[in-house]
């Protein structure tokens, strides 16, 4: 995790059989914690220098119990909101041992900075190999990401587990500044001064500076703002919300208070977008070139050329996926997947259809495991076409399998939810989702694939 070691220097306090009724107070980080009953509680107060603040360790419903309480930079990190800090934990507990997800979900509240925490669960082992639960909440203070790394020994009972998750909702308590989740405008230029070419500052400050001028810099939507050194701005932020009620149609997710709006940045040439590209993602400039768009870390980026252009509806979805459902993981078939489906037309799958159908497809095991669909593959061949495009269409033809066939009819949400969490191509964990979901194999799965194609 960045070289994360959880590193602990100076001073250790040891405080047994703390009241906990009162609450831990941590003044560097604004927040007063309530635990709930751990018998023997022992708590290691470390300095406000180091990552990890405070460690409880005790028993909880008769198992083992350890809490961490761990502030990581957010500028150093890049938290832009709390669902970026409980990933980054849990993509740390992934590398250094397991941390299989089960669930994740939001509370809205005085929980920091940003009005969120996110909290995931999950199973894993010990350093013994022993079961255990886990759980990360994580939030943002003004200048850190916190998060609480929860460990208990063996399984919980939904009894046992319920003041546990009380915790989480009620036991964190903030108090200090709280942003504006429609950025301000020093946060704005801010933003624009950093990752947009240097050649268009100048202009972009000066349109800040008079009302009548701002409309052509900022728009912002119900969802959206909008960064742009193009005039159609306000058009292209309508599309985006029409847009947007599209993907929510096919993937139906809920709104959680307090979420900034998503950041898109506009440009008026492919010129200024490729310029961006590169500056922001490191990326060169023959690799820019091949895109009409991204969507990456938190926003979208392109040029004004086409709002209509489906490429923008794709790249949505990557952002969705990312900025709101925190469903990253899978592997590109299934990112690809989800957003090329909404793009799409059925009549844009036929032609992937009728190679599933005449077994000239990739088949499934070997295509969950590819890197990327798009730089893994040749760009154009001579007979024409791109394998790249075939793949992009066999993942968007297994996603309407999934979601509107009738094998496995009613689990498709279920499936997004617990795929979407899963490391990207760990085939053994795919496998699983498919098991646990579908109750199938691989080999049952390309058998329901290839008769679905035959049938539809």
């Amino acid at each position: 995790m960045n070289a994360i070691g959880w590193r602990c220097a100076g001073a250790i306090i040891a405080l047994a059989g703390v009241a906990q009724a009162q609450g831990d107070e941590f003044p560097g980080l604004g927040l007063t914690l309530t635990l709930p009953e751990v018998e023997g509680v022992q708590q290691l107060r470390r300095p406000d220098g180091e990552q990890t603040r405070c460690t409880w360790t005790g028993a909880y419903a008769g198992a083992s119990f350890r809490m961490d309480l761990i502030a990581l930079g957010a500028a150093e990190f890049s938290f832009r909101e709390a669902g970026d800090v409980s990933g980054q934990i849990v993509d740390y507990y992934r590398g250094s041992g397991d941390f299989d997800v089960d669930a994740a979900w939001f509370h809205t509240g005085a929980y920091g900075f940003a009005p969120i925490l996110s909290v995931v669960s999950g199973r894993g082992h010990d350093e013994a190999g022993n079961a255990v639960e886990q759980f990360v909440a994580g939030g943002l203070v003004e200048e850190f990401g916190y998060a609480l790394y929860v460990r208990i020994g063996g399984e919980l009972s939904a009894e046992d587990r319920q003041p546990l998750l009380d915790f989480f909702e009620h036991g964190i308590e903030y108090e200090g500044a709280e942003r504006d989740p429609e950025w301000t405008l020093a946060e704005l230029e801010a933003r624009w001064l950093r990752d947009a070419p240097d050649d268009l500052h100048a202009d972009f400050q000066r349109n800040l500076t008079k009302s009548a001028w701002l409309k052509k810099a900022v728009v912002r939507t119900k969802n959206y703002v909008i960064l742009t050194s193009a005039s159609g701005g306000k058009l292209f932020a309508r599309k985006m919300e029409e847009n947007l009620a599209e993907i929510r149609k096919v993937f139906p997710f809920e709104a959680v208070e307090g979420r900034r709006l998503m950041p898109v940045f506009l440009f008026r040439t492919r010129d200024e977008y490729n310029a961006f590209h590169v500056k922001v993602t490191g990326a060169s400039r023959d690799a820019a070139n091949r895109s009409k768009g991204h969507a990456w870390r938190d926003y979208y980026a392109t040029w004004y050329e086409a709002p209509k252009d489906p490429v923008h509806i794709h790249e949505q979805v990557h952002q969705v996926f990312g900025n709101r459902l925190r469903l990253s993981g899978g592997g590109s078939w299934f990112q690809e997947g989800v957003a090329e489906y909404v793009e799409s037309s059925a009549n844009d799958r036929n032609v992937a259809a009728k190679q599933v159908e005449s077994g000239k497809h990739m088949p499934l095991e070997q295509f969950f495991q590819i890197q990327s669909l798009l730089w893994s593959s040749n760009e154009d061949r001579p007979e024409g076409g791109s394998e790249a495009g075939d793949l992009y269409k066999q993942a968007a033809l297994f996603i309407e399998f999934l979601r509107e066939g009738k094998w496995g009819k009613g689990k498709f949400v279920p499936f997004l939810e617990t795929m979407g969490r899963v490391p990207r191509n760990d085939i053994e964990k795919i496998r699983a989702v498919f098991d646990e979901i579908y109750g199938a194999s691989l080999e049952d799965l390309e058998a329901a694939f290839r008769a679905y194609c035959e049938d539809r």
